[in-house]
């Protein structure tokens, strides 16, 4: 009796037959052999954003974004392949573009082509998804070279290049600061950065702060530091700011050229001027 009935039920009358088709959630539709589309179902329609009059009776070249792809099926469906999952994009009418998987193949009566059968899925999140990590990739990518770069030239750099923290402790020391001060960046990163300091400079440092603080530019600032065999060197110092994205100073950034050479010299050359002058008189 239920075998009866089961059979009894998938002669659905056509009405409900065209119902299902016309009104399925997935869309749908059918082109001919010239590539003509002859029918779609609501979603399809929806899906798009035409009228039955704007997409029924036109190419479906028309409303594909890239005009291989569609050719390309064609093709294949002509030469009676099945297309599964075959990416491509379409032109919705209000001018965007949506990514889609095409799932289709021929109705044939004998060998002639009479239509095909065309469900399409919806990809765009996927896609704009996909495409955005692969964004991020690329920026974190870009970021991580520009960092790398970024270490390559602070370590090669010529001058000692230092960064500390608000606390006044060492956070970076690159090669040039070993050399000129004596220290390794084991004994000095985590360490305070007054080790360096002469004992009658030590409100320096926040003075400089507050200069920075208060928007000043400070660079080229002559100064003295002790190296870790207690000698006494000239510098010049320029100093940035280190901001975190809401635009708060986090520490500081120093480039520290030695001028104890170029300060003798100077001196040296006065004291040849004195005594010339003195000579002269």
């Amino acid at each position: 009796m239920e075998t009866t009935n089961y059979r009894d039920r998938l002669q659905l009358p056509l009405e409900e037959l065209v119902d299902f088709v016309e009104n399925a959630s997935i869309p749908l539709h059918w082109v001919d052999k010239n590539g003509i589309i002859i029918w779609a179902n609501q979603a399809e329609l929806e899906a798009l954003g035409y009228s039955q009059d704007e997409y029924v009776g036109l190419p479906i070249s028309k409303f594909h974004a890239d005009e291989p792809v569609i050719h390309d099926i064609l093709a294949r469906l002509t030469n009676n392949e099945t297309l599964v999952n075959y990416q491509a994009r379409l032109k919705c009418k209000d001018g965007s573009i949506k990514h889609v998987l095409i799932n289709s193949n021929v109705f044939r009566k004998g060998d002639e082509f009479i239509h095909t059968r065309c469900f399409t899925r919806d990809i765009s999140d996927m896609v704009q998804e996909a495409d955005r990590r692969e964004e991020l990739l690329r920026r974190l990518e870009d970021s991580e070279e520009k960092l790398k770069i970024s270490a390559d030239i602070i370590a090669s750099s010529y001058d000692a290049i230092i960064s500390k923290d608000l606390n006044n402790i060492v956070t970076s020391w690159n090669t040039s600061a070993e050399r000129t001060f004596g220290y390794s960046a084991e004994e000095m990163i985590g360490k305070p950065l007054s080790i360096l300091l002469p004992i009658d400079r030590l409100a320096e440092e926040q003075e400089i702060f507050d200069r920075l603080s208060a928007g000043e530019i400070v660079q080229h600032f002559e100064t003295q530091r002790v190296t870790k065999d207690k000698r006494l060197l000239e510098v010049s110092l320029s100093i940035s700011p280190i901001r975190d994205k809401k635009g708060e100073i986090i520490g500081l950034s120093k480039i520290v050229r030695d001028i104890t050479e170029k300060k003798q010299e100077e001196k040296r050359k006065s004291a040849f001027v004195s005594f010339v002058s003195h000579e002269l008189k």
